[in-house]
């Protein structure tokens, strides 16, 4: 008997990096393969490939590896943000005090979007920004 030219499929779920300890902890994975009609096996088949306990560990290995991996590039574009900031908030220096820079500076690093707001914007718009961050600073109600 002939079997059908269906390629093979692995029965599974889309599952996130985070989620693959749990995944495989609690399902082994099985290939799901097309079935002659002489094979009609119920539940696990026989041959069916199941992870070992030490492939499992491996993929928990390459799965906590690819995280810090992750998480070292999330900080390193982090501070390369925070030292672009910085330094194209004191190109204006030439009309504003140090201090007044630096408090724009901490007010943009805690409002991460009017950061990327501000690097975007030419420099007459990032004198336009400061005068108004310095009247809210004074009181004088200029920010939104």
């Amino acid at each position: 008997m002939e079997l059908p030219s269906i390629p093979p499929t692995i029965d599974h779920k889309p599952q996130g990096l985070d989620d693959f300890d749990n995944f495989a902890q609690t399902q082994p994975l099985i290939v799901d393969m097309p079935r002659s009609s002489i094979s009609k096996t119920k539940g696990v088949r026989k041959g069916a490939k199941r992870m070992k306990g030490e492939d499992l560990e491996i993929m928990r290995k390459v799965s906590n590896s690819l995280d810090r991996i992750a998480n070292a590039m999330e900080v390193d574009k982090v501070e390369k943000f925070i030292t672009r900031l910085y330094a194209e908030v004191m190109t204006l220096s030439d009309h504003y005090t140090h201090s007044d820079l630096g408090e724009a500076f901490d007010y943009l690093i805690s409002q991460n979007n009017l950061g990327y707001a501000f690097m975007a914007k030419d420099y007459s718009l990032r004198c336009h920004w400061m005068d108004r961050f310095l009247r809210q600073l004074k009181g004088d109600g200029g920010m939104r």
